[in-house]
């Protein structure tokens, strides 16, 4: 869970409350999820301040204009707070039991979207990452559908109800098509599903909590407040808790021999479906306003824009007009609205480089997330973090960091008169999220560095299986390796010197090279033929009829092994292939000679390693740890006694950087969020006239939208193809935007400047009494 969607979803709904008239209708009280933010501000500032942590202070010292509108409702407040208390709407429990469960839902299954779609679906990285995002920027677009309907069609509750189900068969969808017997995977089943998902929880999102502030009266002031409060915790209790356990669904349960997507989806499905029966049983409980069928401020301000232009195209140079906007005053559109519309488009060109940061911040939960699942999490042998669980550590920073910032970073800065203003504060947000990108990179380029280190592509591997010395010689019988007896189930394989492979690569024909051996008291002499070859090489020796024989096997070293292990079980000549059962953990594998035959995708964790006969007698067992990105194979041989014995090979060891180094990245980024996200909320707020706060908290969700598009169409283009320049393309293209935004903010006017500016210039050209002149 990001504070990002608490920002969006709670400030633009948590002022949507009986204390102004809605604009829609100067007699109506219900809380509209299009104008929530023209609504209650002084109650959505105490609230701010006291209760959320991830909006802050700073959004309430921002927000805090004094009006006379404000001052009256404190002055009234004041006064009901002498009247009889009226009894809690305990039926508001419901709305946050339902939040909570919604919340568990959404972030539970995104949670595990990306490497859904990665590992188990197939895809690659690239249309992995369009995928996701193009999913996240559908849940954005649709709030703002999703208030129209509340508000002009059918009302907040309908809406509710209606999109839950929606919502719910989407999770419906996705869950059944991750099930192998019906068909998984396929791609075209979780489209659909996760259209449903979007069109439903971006519905829904401005109208829940309106819908509970609806629940309380007038004179209900710090009942609303309280009941805010503990919205807000439902939503951190519910997505922290569902983005550490749905990961662990996935990975530690199996299901159809493979990972449990079909849990792991269907836990945050079950839980929706508890959502909305929670809902429905308060249904003859609650308070539901009569719909205002009115029009909607967000479709008025789109009509203006709209007929302004036209009216200015179709005027033409014969009628001269202040402001292109002014030419909507012939459709009849009211001169204050015209004005306001005005302000708002002056704050929307502030906005226009703001979706940048949003194509930085959302990878958290794609690249990111791709970048953890090479990462080791491995806590000793028995506990490890899933990459997808690190996602977790961002609402944890917030919660921690925000009080910080609001009670000693902020004030602090602020003796320096530096970070004042809410757009001097985005501009550092933005800058320094530019900065955690840098930082992505050079983990990035680290990760490359140890893979190449412990993954050198020039290998030439000797493995010994046979009860024998083994000596090397090159050329004028130059020693370059000598080779131990195995030592049984803790064996190792050897590898030339890399000088001797280069020189073999260099060849353009086979390298011989002479090999002694001494085998039981028996020693002998022989040539081994190494090839030039792309692959890595692994020469194996084995011992068969008293015949020291070897057997040559390649593998791919640039095979690509993200977010999970591969394994596979191969049996030397002289063991019958057909009586053996590997397993790990008690899953069943099977044994082949097939040298080429594939590998096996499984979960990274410490197993319990045994063989079987088909009597299920147990004829080896030891422990044996895979590592995430690791390769393995399991040679199944007869040892020098005639009894079955096994060594185990790593062909692509995992680059041993922990995932904890992404803590850097993720707590630089939060940094820039705390600036970047709480600020430009604040900022929309405190800078648009009363009529258009609502249009401008759609715009912020719109920059969200558009920030994930922008990751669709470069993922999509693919014209990147290392990670570590997409990283560095991604941050300076955030550089670029962090300089068109300073520009267009420089001279921004804010509007309590101008506002005191006025009130000044309105003292000094005050008319003196005649009684004081006189005096």
């Amino acid at each position: 869970m990001s504070s990002t969607e608490i920002l969006n979803e709670e400030i633009a709904s948590s002022d949507g409350v009986h204390r102004v008239a809605s604009p829609i209708s100067s007699n109506s009280r219900i809380a509209s999820p299009s104008n929530q933010l023209e609504q209650e501000t002084s109650i959505s500032n105490d609230l701010m301040s006291k209760s959320m942590p991830e909006k802050g202070t700073s959004i309430s010292n921002d927000l805090a204009n004094k009006s006379m509108s404000e001052l009256s409702i404190a002055e009234k407040t004041d006064a009901q707070a002498n009247q009889p208390k009226e009894p809690y709407p305990k039926i508001v429990f419901l709305i946050i039991l339902n939040e909570f469960c919604e919340r568990f839902s959404f972030y539970g299954m995104r949670t595990i979207l990306y490497i859904y779609l990665t590992s188990f679906i197939g895809l690659s990285k690239d249309t992995g990452t369009a995928i996701y995002h193009a999913y996240n920027s559908l849940c954005y677009f649709t709030p703002i559908l999703g208030a129209i309907v509340a508000d002009g069609f059918i009302g907040l509750y309908l809406t509710i109800v209606i999109l839950s189900f929606v919502y719910l068969g989407g999770e419906i969808i996705v869950t059944l098509t991750s099930i192998t017997p019906l068909g998984a995977p396929n791609l075209w089943g979780p489209i659909i599903g996760l259209v449903l998902i979007a069109l439903g929880t971006g519905g829904i999102k401005p109208c829940v909590s309106a819908f509970g502030g609806n629940q309380f009266k007038p004179t209900q002031t710090r009942y609303l407040e309280n009941f805010f409060s503990i919205f807000y915790l439902s939503i951190n209790i519910g997505s922290t808790i569902a983005t550490i356990l749905t990961p662990i669904f996935r990975s530690d349960v199996r299901c159809f021999n493979n990972e449990c997507y079909p849990l792991a989806f269907g836990v945050p499905a079950l839980f929706m479906a508890i959502a909305i029966t929670l809902f429905i049983f308060g249904t003859p409980y609650y308070v539901r306003n009569k719909v205002n069928k009115g029009k909607n401020v967000i479709a008025q301000t789109g009509q203006v824009i709209f007929y302004g232009i036209k009216n200015k195209i179709n005027n033409g140079s014969g009628v001269k007009k202040e402001h292109w906007l002014d030419h909507a005053e012939s459709s009849n559109f009211d001169k204050q609205l015209i004005s306001d519309v005005k302000a708002f488009l002056r704050v929307l060109l502030v906005f226009l480089p703001l979706p940048i940061f949003w194509t930085l911040y959302e990878q958290q939960g794609s690249r990111w997330t791709e970048q953890a699942q090479q990462l080791s999490g491995r806590i000793g042998r028995s506990f490890t973090i899933k990459p997808d669980q690190f996602q977790a550590i961002n609402p944890i920073l917030i919660v921690v960091l925000v009080p910080i910032f609001d009670a000693f970073v902020y004030p602090f800065l602020g003796k320096f008169n530096i970070l004042k203003k809410q757009l001097q504060r985005i501009l550092v947000g933005l800058l320094i999220a530019c900065v955690s990108f840098g930082i992505a990179a050079i983990l990035e380029k680290q990760m490359q560095v140890a893979h190449l280190s412990k993954n050198p592509i020039n290998q030439i591997r000797i493995f010994n299986a046979a009860p024998c010395d083994l000596e090397f010689t090159y050329g004028d019988n130059n020693e370059i390796l000598k080779v131990a007896k195995p030592d049984f189930l803790k064996n190792k394989d050897y590898s030339f010197p890399n000088e001797f492979a280069d020189l073999v690569r260099s060849k353009n024909s086979t390298t011989n090279v002479k090999y002694t051996y001494n085998c039981a008291g028996k020693t002998g002499q022989n040539v081994l033929s190494i090839k030039n070859a792309d692959n890595t090489q692994i020469y194996i020796f084995y011992y068969q009829n008293g015949v020291l024989r070897n057997l040559e096997y390649n593998y791919d070293i640039h095979s690509e092994v993200i977010g999970t292990s591969q394994i596979k079980f191969l049996t030397l000549p002289g063991v019958s292939n057909t009586n053996l059962i590997p397993l790990l953990s008690g899953t069943e594998f099977t044994a082949t000679s097939n040298l080429t035959s594939g590998y096996k995708k499984y979960s990274y964790a410490n197993y319990k390693f045994e063989v079987k006969d088909k009597d299920t007698s147990v004829l080896k067992s030891d422990d044996f740890l895979m590592e995430i990105c690791g390769q393995y194979t399991v040679f199944l041989f007869m040892n020098e006694e005639n009894k079955l014995d096994f060594v185990q090979v790593t062909e692509v060891y995992q680059n041993g950087i922990s995932i904890w180094w992404q803590l850097i990245q993720i707590f630089v980024m939060t940094i820039a969020e705390i600036m970047f996200s709480i600020s430009g909320v604040s900022f929309a707020y405190s800078q648009a006239p009363a009529s258009m706060k609502s249009v401008l908290q759609a715009t912020w969700f719109l920059t969200v939208a558009f920030g994930n598009l922008i990751v669709v169409i470069i993922a999509e283009a693919r014209f990147i193809q290392d990670q570590v320049y997409e990283y560095v393309f991604f941050a300076g293209l955030l550089f670029l935007a962090t300089a068109v935004f300073f520009a267009l903010s420089y001279n921004y006017k804010y509007v309590e400047d101008q506002e005191n500016k006025q009130v000044e210039e309105n003292k000094k050209n005050a008319v003196v009494p005649f009684e004081n002149e006189k005096e």
